[in-house]
């Protein structure tokens, strides 16, 4: 496993950065539900990347609509009175089918 240099300018939230420094465990890139380090190592992504790469790792279909709505408009806080569009009337993707867009509560047993 590569060590970054002693002094790393990337601050580890919720690290304690006296044993972080120097002691980086460097992923390099994903692909599906893995991930690999520097060293070629697969290892499952069980916790999505925190939470945000939850359909996996490189899905073209995804990079494809994060780019057209990157060009139209990349971000834009929503404190106060602001908004935007896609967050107040979100677009489906053609790639997304109309059973993962309906209420989940009708086919769970016990919520209604």
């Amino acid at each position: 496993m590569r060590v970054m240099p002693a002094d790393t300018r990337l601050w580890h939230p919720f690290a304690d950065m006296h044993a972080v420094r120097g002691n980086e465990f460097v992923i390099a890139r994903g692909d599906g539900a893995y991930v690999w380090d520097e060293d070629g190592t697969r290892y499952l992504d069980g916790t999505a990347s925190l939470w945000c790469v939850n359909v996996g790792h490189g899905r073209d279909e995804i990079v494809e609509a994060a780019m057209a709505q990157m060009r139209e408009l990349a971000s834009y806080q929503t404190f106060g009175v602001f908004a935007n569009r896609p967050a107040i009337v979100p677009r489906r993707p053609k790639w997304v089918s109309g059973a993962a867009t309906r209420p989940l509560a009708p086919s769970m047993p016990g919520i209604s």
